[in-house]
């Protein structure tokens, strides 16, 4: 997962949890990044999208623009648009994050990297810095939704929920192999 920007913020992860966290400006280091692990990426539309689309163009069904949508209607979260070919991937940004969090509480996601190394490249930091409410609107409808402390930086935390709907894809991928059924006119 990559949080889009100036910096880019990368959270690689797999089945086994979060590996590897970093920054860098260079798009050559996060197509190297994919390259390395062969991976599936979902990388923030927003800033720069034309780096990002040359990705997705380059390694189609492999790397996606995602788009967060607010209070989606729809019962999943992720959206994976015309499956994998558009290259797009919507979600709900409150459900997304409320996701992510559960998923941390319920020790679902784990970290294999150290406590020092999270607090030294500012992964901790960056997740506090996220926090969630319940606003009322005007028709009195009450709903979650999750703000960032003001002038905080929030990045690695984007890169995890990024990182989460690339697994899910990585993991929708799978399928089931069926052995071919006997040849009914086989001879003796």
């Amino acid at each position: 997962g990559v949080d889009n920007g100036i910096k880019k913020h990368y959270v690689c992860m797999n089945k086994y949890g979060v590996f590897r966290i970093g920054e860098t400006e260079d798009w050559d280091e996060i197509e190297q990044l994919r390259n390395q692990y062969d991976a599936y990426m979902v990388i923030d539309s927003n800033p720069y999208p034309t780096p990002l689309q040359k990705l997705v163009q380059k390694y189609p069904g492999k790397v996606f623009a995602h788009f967060y949508d607010e209070d989606s209607k729809e019962a999943e979260s992720i959206r994976f648009l015309d499956g994998d070919k558009s290259g797009t991937v919507h979600s709900d940004r409150t459900k997304l994050l409320d996701s992510v969090v559960a998923d941390i509480n319920a020790t679902d996601i784990l970290f294999q990297i150290t406590l020092t190394e999270l607090e030294n490249k500012g992964f901790i930091k960056h997740c506090l810095n996220e926090y969630r409410i319940v606003e009322e609107s005007a028709k009195g409808i009450k709903r979650g939704v999750w703000r960032v402390i003001e002038g905080k930086p929030d990045h690695y935390f984007h890169a995890l929920c990024y990182a989460k709907v690339a697994m899910q894809q990585t993991l929708s991928i799978g399928g089931v192999a069926h052995t071919p059924p006997p040849n009914k006119q086989s001879s003796v």
